[in-house]
């Protein structure tokens, strides 16, 4: 016999399911409480960065031009204390390409790092932080006054971004400490590290003060610019952009929905 709210039932476990799934492809890291700061120095032996959570590569991000066959090695390292979460960057490629100076620099044109972080995790209000190799440094907040919505992408609908989204380059993270390293190898590659210690006044929407266990939303990414081989004057470059959570190639800005987990705990599995 037909039963409403058999079929209403049924429907609501399957859209949860769907909604589940979707969820799963985000990926989510535990990150330990530090036993022993780190200096926020790029000094490759800082032996504080051991007891780190780690993330061992970056997938190209999604709809990239240019497909390498093979995507330089980055390595992401993460930890926090009361006052910090500590993020360690350990990129490797064929060359530095870092052409800008000056707080705020149009730095993702070149080589460099990147940091979003949702503590609130609704997508209404999230932080952009950018480190060049040589310490260059953007930052800027995202405030969206209306309720986010995207499409398939993940990218926010034409109509938000017109409407209801708002970014301000000039605002700075009072105590953002940030480090940055790079060394030429003997193989004739490059190295280069950034340190970050980003304060917990990002927290501030959350009502917390300090760190502590909990779930942030958040998304890594780096900008690898490597020459062309085919370039006609042998200075053009290739735009390789790196992800942890898949976004859009060059729209991480406008994916606030796709950022993945840190779960801040006391000690890692």
């Amino acid at each position: 016999m037909f039963s409403l709210s058999r079929l209403l039932a049924g429907f609501a476990i399957c859209l949860i399911g769907n909604l589940s799934t979707r969820a799963a492809t985000l990926p989510s890291l535990q990150v330990p409480r530090a036993k022993h700061t780190p200096a926020i120095t790029a000094a490759e032996d800082d032996p504080a960065w051991n007891e780190a959570a780690r993330i061992d590569g970056l997938q190209l991000s999604e709809n990239a031009a240019f497909k390498p066959k093979s995507t330089p090695q980055t390595t992401i390292l993460l930890k926090w204390d009361l006052t910090n979460l500590y993020v360690r960057f350990i990129c490797e490629g064929d060359d530095i390409f870092s052409p800008f100076s000056g707080r705020d620099a149009p730095y993702y044109k070149g080589d460099v790092v990147e940091v979003f972080l949702d503590p609130k995790g609704d997508a209404r209000e999230f932080v952009e932080i950018e480190v060049s190799p040589n310490n260059g440094v953007l930052d800027q907040i995202y405030l969206c006054t209306a309720r986010p919505a995207w499409g398939p992408d993940g990218v926010l609908k034409p109509e938000i971004v017109g409407r209801d989204m708002w970014v301000f380059p000039s605002w700075n993270l009072d105590g953002l400490r940030t480090a940055a390293g790079k060394w030429k190898l003997k193989d004739g590659s490059y190295r280069w590290i950034v340190d970050m210690a980003i304060p917990a006044v990002v927290l501030r929407r959350t009502g917390r003060g300090k760190y502590e266990p909990m779930t942030i939303r958040a998304n890594f990414l780096r900008y690898d610019f490597p020459l062309k081989k085919d370039g006609a004057n042998g200075n053009e470059r290739n735009f390789v952009p790196l992800n942890w959570s898949p976004v859009a190639a060059g729209r991480p800005h406008r994916s606030p929905g796709r950022m993945g987990y840190l779960q801040l705990v006391e000690t890692s599995k």
